[in-house]
Order: structure tokens, then sequence, then C-alpha cells
């Protein structure tokens, strides 16, 4: 089911970028006299759709590059160099590829605290038997949370996708040959007159702009930071693994008047003392189940807080289920 929703997405995107500028510029403005227009507006309209394509190139090549070649030299340097932290395997669940596994992991963070922590694996040495149930092995942790993955089991090798370099390849091909096929067709010896603001080489590359700017804002900044407890992943992981735990009174709560999924947000004002006798005022959000608003209203919760940065918190209920 998550495959196809996915696909659904993918293919739904792809209709509004690609199929529907061309469907209604080929049905209004495709064919006209542009031999009037001016130097300039040419020009202009040009440099634009060269420009968000470029952007839009390049923004994607330096995901990939991210969660590819720098993501296993982060892995490499973090297997070997990272500070080293001993877990207990608590459960091993398969996954859907015949050595992936998702494990359950106790571990004591940096600051001695008890965390819960599940990772997924791919084992490439299955006949060992070194993932199961009870055993244990050695997490390493980049403290500094510079790159990702912040999290490796101690002796991880990464892999590079290539498949990701091959589809990137691919669209950039389509697209350059777009230009060199709508010039041949179109232009009729008066160069780039005809491109006019509304054609698919400037509106696909506004509308993929726009989505990618609208995914990132919508439901990495708000959405995900949502669902994963008022932080991002980020931050969760840093309260797991670097976080001291206390206890904090409930100063206020108030209903944020955001809702996920029907679920109402609410926000807690927490007060609380560091390890140093230090008070801090702090605020958490999360999502809370209707079912659950008559109980979500303690004096008291147990909190994790970065001892660096009290202004990050979260509550333990919430890190420890924050995979």
């Amino acid at each position: 089911m998550g495959r196809f929703f996915l696909y659904f997405w993918l293919v739904f995107i792809a209709y509004f970028v690609f199929v529907h500028p061309a469907i209604i510029y080929y049905n209004t403005n495709y064919g006209e006299d542009v031999s009037g227009r001016s130097e300039v507006s040419v020009m202009i309209c040009l440099a634009l759709s060269v420009l968000m394509w470029g952007a839009a190139f390049l923004v994607s090549l330096w995901y990939i590059y991210k969660y590819t070649f720098q993501a296993r030299k982060n892995l490499n340097r973090l297997a070997t160099n990272g500070t080293p932290l001993k877990a207990k395997i608590m459960s091993v669940k398969p996954l859907k590829g015949p050595n992936e596994k998702e494990l359950k992991l106790a571990v004591k963070n940096l600051q001695g605290e008890e965390v819960t922590y599940k990772m997924g694996i791919n084992d490439s040495r299955p006949y060992e038997n070194r993932f199961e149930t009870g055993k244990h092995l050695t997490l390493r942790i980049d403290p500094a949370f510079r790159g990702f993955p912040y999290v490796v089991v101690e002796g991880s090798f990464g892999h590079v996708n290539y498949r990701l370099y091959a589809v990137w390849l691919l669209f950039l091909s389509g697209v350059a040959y777009y230009f060199y096929f709508a010039y041949q067709t179109e232009s009729k010896g008066d160069g780039w007159r005809f491109l006019v603001f509304s054609h698919p080489l400037i509106i696909s590359a506004l509308v993929l702009l726009s989505f990618g700017l609208i995914f990132y804002l919508v439901v990495v900044k708000i959405i995900w930071k949502l669902l994963f407890k008022g932080t991002d992943g980020k931050d969760a992981l840093k309260l797991k693994f670097l976080g001291a735990k206390t206890i904090a009174k409930i100063v206020r709560i108030a209903q944020t008047g955001v809702y996920i999924n029907e679920q109402p947000e609410v926000k807690y004002d927490i007060s609380f003392q560091d390890k140093r006798g230090t008070t801090h005022q702090a605020s958490v959000k999360k999502i809370i189940q209707l079912i659950d608003i008559g109980d979500a209203k303690p004096t008291e919760k147990e909190i994790f807080y970065l001892p660096e940065d009290p202004s990050l918190v979260g509550f333990s209920e919430d890190i420890n289920d924050h995979e």
C-alpha cells in the first residue's frame, strides 16, 4: 500500500509538471505569430527557463549526492571514528528484503540515560547470526551531528545507489532534448521568439520548483515535525543520544488550533531545572489522540533536554517512541 501511494503521487506530480502545461500550451498558444516579439522579452523568457531548469537539476543532484556519496563517506568515517555506545538487541523484526531487519535496541546515551532505538540494517553476513535477540552490539554516533547518517552499527559500510544518477541523467537528457525539439519545430526562422511565458519549457520548470518548495515547507518543516512529536528527525535523535533526563512542571496547556488527521495539536509550556540547578522555561508541541484528550493535563512529565541547549526539549515517552 505504501508503494502504491508513492507511485500515485509521483504520477500525479509528473502529470501536473509535464503533461498538463503541454496540453494547455499546444491547444492555445502553439503556432501563434511571434515574429514581432522584442528580443528583450525573448531573452528574459529563455534566461528564466534555463535558470529554473538549472536550479532544479542542481538542487536534485545535490540531494542525490548528499544521500549517496556523502552519506557513504560519513558512514565509513562514523563506523570507525564515531563515539561508541554499547547496545542490547531487544527484538528483531524481518523486513521485505532477505537480509533486511529492524532492530530494537536498548542503549545508554552519552548522558548515561536509558533509551530505546529502532534501526534498520542490511545484514551482509547472516550466517554469523550477529543480530539476534539478547545479543549485544556497538553503535557509533556522531556527537556533533554534522552529517547524515548520525548513528550506525560499528563496522558498517555503505553502498551507492547509482540508479538515482541514471534517473537524473535520463531526466536531464529528456529536458535537453525537449529544448532541441521545441526549437526545431517552433522557431521557424525566428530563433527563440516562440518561447513565451506559457511554454512548457517555462511553466513545467516553475511548477516543478513550486512542488519542491511546497513539499519542503509543508511536509518537511511542518507536518514531519508535528508527526515526530514536535521535533524534526535530527533534533529527536539529538535528544535521544545526547539528552539528559529530568522532571518538568507543566505550567500551561493549550490547543494550538492545528489538526493532523483530525487530531489536535497541544502546546505544553513547561519549567524544569537542569543538572546545575538552573531553571529553564520551554514549550513542547505534540499531537494528541482525541480519545486521550481528557488525560492530556498532567502536572508533571519526564522530559529529555540538551544540556548545551536547554530550549530543545521533548517528552521521554515521545523520544523513546521516535525511531
